[in-house]
């Protein structure tokens, strides 16, 4: 039987419908080892689909990538997954999604557009793909097993990783990331640490927020989201019906564990005080907070103001001041960035609170010199010249010239002038590159664990051996950028990941053999924020 690939198939005619989309991305990333964001936002531009079925369409892409374990064990109860043409899993991943998770996509649609999905495949592959639907949308998803009170981690985390769709690895990771968490008698129990692990996995699996940064230098933050909040966005069909609300997932038995903190939190950080390489690593492995586009699902339903949140909603538009900086916004109801007359003017731009965090954290002065390593599409870049007023000297360096060409049209857009731009090894003695900086900010390559919720499909793209090999490489990034720090020059170092082995290990270690002291170090968690780790270093 000859099976044709549908990412071959022309982006037009019948089969270009919101779930063909889908599973043509999520054939990418199972297949080719696409990035979803990047394959999400070329399919769609060529799809000439509306505006309700973009939203369906990454609604399913993210979806399945957010839940597939929990996807693939209710399959499992029906098929053998493992014997199934890889378009055949994509099909049934996409219905299945939709029958857990999505309480107004009529189950007879998701199942119908599934058979005739297979139906071009084979007429039997059709048969099987309707009979195991069938199965599934009568008999349900098979119960999770209640745990004893006395469960062991190890068995508390083996259910998270089914009910969440985490890896063990990573879920493994986790939890060495919140040592010492404990319960309301302030034990630190098993239950206790799980709890916390179990409240992580569930928010790394969320819908992220679009989290806007106001350029303050154009336009004050409650001004912007008066602008915002006034602005009708691109109304609809009132015919919703099968437009995305997504069910809440089953209830865990864990228990509720502490709760999160808001903004900076160091009670899992033990002081280690008391993209931009030619090191052999998988680029296609390695993240920075800046280095892909972010990951923006348009809004399924105009959004509500919280009770008693101080946002101004009109129209569907909802603009949300947030605590953690002076110029984090949170939109609900905005749709496409790009399409924001304000947003085209440079009065805003997107960039998560807890990478707006960084270059707070950075605290960057007026007629220094400063180093923005590994700067990506330039996110803290234009950042860091914001906080100056377009009055510092900023190089931006990267390997990739395309990455500093998207940089440069981001700072033209936001109106900044101070950035100069360097495509180049920043692990090379002979980079052309200053001697002396006031300030270096390096947002290292890095798993991107902290970034699950915007990129899902880094869980099922990264292993284990991934960590210990960016460790390494980030250990050469940073012996590399220390030795362009002028004295009394301060260094600031950030992943989006919450590893120890990347995140308070590595400073520790680079501490140790470099003498350099921490002035001060931070964690960000969702929902929050991404989880971000950030150490700032003085030389000695």
């Amino acid at each position: 039987m000859s099976l044709s690939t549908t990412t071959d198939r022309p982006a037009s005619g019948p089969a270009n419908t919101a779930r063909e989309v889908a599973r043509r991305v999520l054939d990418r990333v199972d297949k080719g080892g696409a990035w979803a964001t990047l394959a999400l936002d070329a399919e769609l531009e060529r799809s000439g689909l509306p505006e309700r079925d973009r939203r369906l369409a990454s609604e399913l892409v993210y979806g399945v990538l957010r839940h597939r374990t929990r996807i693939d064990r209710a399959l499992s109860a029906h098929a053998d997954l493992k014997k199934s043409p890889p378009k055949i899993r994509t099909t049934l991943r996409v219905a299945v999604y939709q029958l857990l998770f999505l309480d107004r996509v009529p189950a007879y649609a998701a199942v119908d557009d599934a058979v005739e999905a297979a139906r071009a495949i084979g007429d039997k592959l059709a048969g099987f793909t309707n009979a195991v639907l069938r199965k599934l949308t009568r008999q349900n998803e098979p119960p999770f097993p209640a745990l004893a009170a006395d469960a062991s981690l190890d068995a508390q985390l083996a259910r998270i990783e089914q009910e969440h769709s985490m890896p063990r690895w990573i879920l493994d990771e986790l939890t060495a990331a919140v040592r010492g968490v404990t319960d309301e008698q302030g034990l630190a129990t098993p239950a206790a640490r799980a709890a916390r692990v179990a409240e992580l996995a569930i928010a790394l699996n969320e819908q992220p927020p679009l989290i806007a940064r106001v350029n303050l230098r154009k336009i004050t933050r409650d001004a912007l989201a008066s602008e915002l909040a006034s602005r009708a966005r691109l109304t609809f069909d009132d015919d919703d019906s099968e437009m995305p609300t997504t069910t809440a997932s089953s209830t865990s038995d864990l228990g509720s564990g502490p709760p999160l903190t808001a903004g900076l939190s160091m009670r899992d950080v033990d002081s280690p005080s008391a993209s931009s390489s030619s090191n052999e690593v998988d680029s296609t492995l390695a993240l920075t907070a800046d280095s892909l586009p972010p990951a923006v699902v348009p809004a399924a339903e105009p959004s509500s103001v919280p009770p008693g949140s101080s946002g101004r909603t009109s129209r569907g538009v909802t603009a949300t001041p947030l605590a953690m900086t002076p110029s984090a916004l949170r939109l609900d109801g905005i749709g496409d960035p790009s399409r924001d007359p304000a947003f085209a003017a440079g009065r805003w731009t997107v960039q998560d609170a807890g990478a707006q965090l960084v270059g707070q954290f950075a605290a960057p002065r007026a007629g220094t010199l400063i180093l923005d390593a590994c700067a990506g599409v330039g996110g803290k870049s234009t950042h860091l010249a914001e906080l100056v007023d377009d009055a510092a000297t900023i190089h931006a360096a990267d390997q990739s010239a395309t990455k500093l060409g998207l940089l440069a049209e981001t700072a033209q857009r936001l109106g900044l002038t101070c950035i100069d731009t360097y495509a180049c090894d920043l692990t090379d003695p002979a980079a052309p590159l200053g001697r002396a900086y006031d300030l270096i900010v390096i947002d290292a390559p890095c798993s991107g664990l902290g970034v699950l919720r915007r990129h899902p499909d880094a869980k099922w793209r990264l292993t284990p051996d991934t960590v210990p090999r960016l460790a390494t490489l980030q250990a050469q990034l940073l012996d590399a950028v220390a030795a362009r720090l002028a004295p009394g020059g301060t260094l600031v170092y950030a992943v989006c990941t919450f590893t120890r082995a990347e995140g308070p290990d590595q400073i520790a270690a680079f501490c140790a053999r470099s003498g350099f002291r921490v002035l001060e170090e931070a964690r960000t968690w969702p929902p929050e924020a991404d989880a971000f780790y950030f150490a700032k270093l003085a030389r000695p």
